[in-house]
């Protein structure tokens, strides 16, 4: 299974990321110390979680701030995807130009 477009990140002392799932296209912040995504297929290490510009993380929504703009704007790609993932959480088609990386489509 390859897990595509996805934002992965959380406490330093909880690493979100184990196991043989491959990854595309997906970014994920300092709280994979071992880099164990790499940057291959896509993938992208984010030295600072505030470059994702999200909306509220700390009340769960997790949009993408349109301004300043976010490190996951035009880092998706649709390759793969089933047809219910090319609309975003909030029903806006996917992609926009080219698609962004998380649950939000920034048009």
């Amino acid at each position: 299974m390859t897990a595509r477009n996805n934002i992965v990140f959380g406490a330093l002392t909880k690493p979100r990321v184990s196991g043989a799932c491959a990854h595309a296209n997906t970014l994920y912040g300092p709280d994979d110390p071992l880099v164990r995504l790499g940057v291959a297929n896509g993938n992208l290490l984010v030295a600072d979680d505030m470059t994702f510009q999200f909306v509220n993380p700390g009340a769960r929504n997790y949009r993408l701030k349109t301004s300043p703009v976010s490190v996951a704007k035009d880092k998706g790609s649709t390759t793969g995807l089933a047809p219910e993932a090319m609309t975003d959480i909030d029903g806006e088609a996917r992609p926009q130009g080219t698609a962004d990386v998380g649950c939000d489509e920034i048009p």
